[in-house]
């Protein structure tokens, strides 16, 4: 390894570190944008995206608000490997805070590149596991994040392996550009196709549409090595199925109990607890998985020729709308079988669904080509990512 420098981590800090705020579920739904877990597991690098809204005080605005830059650590996971994962905020609104199960950290920036430190954290160098406290849950302390011992490369150097790695990132984003644009199209396409003169009869969506929640798998059936990973809420995300971090139960149970749960290929899966509307594609590169309860796959009930049809209408805004008006609970939002049950969707005839499908699922193929070429970079990324941390690869002190 390069001889570096270590430094405990808050000599690092521009400002002390911070635990976000308490926000009973009861008093969400109107005022600012709040980060909350879902985000941090969900998202490595977290942008202006649709989050839960709360209200604030004059104080809380100040003292918690979200900057660019700002690294944010989980304090809490079900999971060991999930307690003090490490996200950066890249893009936020105006006035965005971040929940009490997060901790803040705003870097000197003239000593510490944010961005350095957040692929340090992803690395295999990565210290945190160190304070990792095992209680209910896995969890670390502001107070014990800030008495780390990190490596403190010259700035130089730091700037220079971010140069190297957010080539990836970049491309990355340059894939996730044209998947927005591909399913702004998409959209498009079902308005013209669908919504323009809608007179079709409404039939009950189980007629079109075969939905299935999955089961509730408990703490004690997980596994750490050799099984199959089963998703749940904090897993999916802009259409993506995120199982870096997903629990995993036996080979055993999946082939047994729960083999009628085990997804395929072309499956539409989507939140049904929580933030209502997470949705994704089940992609070959994601098999073998298991379904876990507060999520719902959907499939053509007859014919895969509704495939397209049945992902437009599952992710407009016509079916979200319904989705969170029928929505119940007093502690969060709860949609189930019970609700889709009750739903009713229009018919258009079956020659102009499959001429439909004809000519969309080539986009909707696409938009899935993206995502599997992004979680391949992502692993290129990382793999280079440990080369640089470890000196492996050596970068010069030299700015070009």
């Amino acid at each position: 390894m390069n001889n570096w420098n270590n430094v405990k981590f808050s000599s690092l800090y521009a400002i002390p570190s911070k635990n976000g705020l308490t926000k009973p579920s009861r008093i969400r739904g109107s005022g600012y944008k709040m980060i909350n877990m879902g985000e941090l597991f969900a998202n490595d690098r977290i942008y202006d995206i649709p989050m839960e809204l709360v209200p604030l005080s004059e104080s809380e605005k100040i003292t918690s608000k979200v900057e660019k830059n700002d690294l944010l650590f989980a304090r809490q996971s079900l999971i060991v490997s999930g307690a003090g994962k490490c996200s950066i905020v890249l893009e936020v609104s105006p006035l965005t805070v971040f929940e009490s199960h997060i901790i803040r950290v705003r870097l000197n920036e003239k000593i510490a590149n944010p961005l350095f430190y957040y692929y340090y954290f992803k690395s295999t160098l990565s210290p945190i596991k160190k304070i990792v406290q095992h209680c209910v849950q896995a969890g670390i302390k502001a107070s014990d994040l800030a008495e780390l011992t990190v490596i403190n490369p010259p700035i130089e150097i730091q700037n220079k392996i971010v140069e190297v790695l957010s080539c990836y990132d970049e491309k990355i984003e340059l894939n996730n550009q044209s998947t927005k644009l591909l399913e702004e199209l998409l959209s498009a396409n079902y308005k013209k196709t669908f919504l323009i003169n809608p007179t079709w009869n409404e039939v009950e969506l189980s007629k079109i549409i075969s939905f299935q929640e999955g089961p509730g798998i408990r703490n004690w059936q997980y596994v750490e090595k050799d099984g199959i990973k089963f998703i749940n809420i904090r897993c999916i995300n802009n259409n993506e199925i995120n199982t870096s971090t997903a629990n995993m139960i036996s080979k055993e149970e999946a082939d047994t109990i729960y083999s009628h749960f085990m997804l395929n290929e072309y499956d539409i899966v989507m939140s049904c607890s929580g933030t209502l509307g997470r949705y994704a594609i089940v992609r070959k590169d994601h098999l073998p998985l298991c379904l876990n309860t507060s999520v719902i796959r959907f499939m053509p009930k007859n014919t895969f020729e509704d495939f397209s049809y049945i992902y437009s209408y599952l992710t407009s805004k016509e079916f979200l709308n319904k989705q969170k008006e029928l929505a119940c609970g007093s502690v969060q939002a709860n949609f189930g079988p019970t609700h889709l049950k009750k739903m009713k969707m229009p018919e258009p005839p079956e020659a102009l669904r499959k001429q439909y499908h004809a000519n969309n699922f080539p986009i909707i193929q696409r938009i899935c080509q993206n995502l599997k070429e992004n979680k391949c970079l992502v692993e290129l990324r990382d793999i280079l990512l440990g080369k640089l941390m470890t000196g492996n690869i050596l970068i010069s002190n030299e700015v070009k």
